[in-house]
């Protein structure tokens, strides 16, 4: 049986695997969060803490198109919140509709 303090802290991490609208070039793309940002020696960067605000971790962010870039956690935790509503279901905010018509 495993020993309790040998656990990993990222397969419990809240942000992992969340797909959420990020900033990028100036606009809001879907992002997958899929790991932490490590420094050289492999050791995650930033703290966790149980207020969002006070949280400094980095996060990378995987866009559709291959690219990754890094944020933090309070920027992914605003962004995750502010697409959730009272009742736990998300929405996304829909800018425009192209090339459309009706027959």
């Amino acid at each position: 049986m495993p020993e309790a303090d040998d656990w990993d802290a990222e397969a419990y991490d809240q942000y992992i695997t969340a797909k959420v609208l990020l900033p990028r070039d100036g606009q809001k793309v879907l992002g997958h969060v899929t790991s932490h940002k490590r420094d050289a020696e492999g050791n995650p960067i930033g703290k966790a803490y149980d207020n969002p605000i006070l949280d400094t971790r980095l996060y990378q962010v995987t866009f559709p198109d291959g690219n990754v870039a890094e944020y933090s956690a309070n920027i992914i935790a605003e962004r995750i919140y502010s697409q959730v509503v009272n009742e736990g279901r998300q929405f996304l905010m829909l800018d425009e509709i192209i090339d459309w018509k009706r027959t």
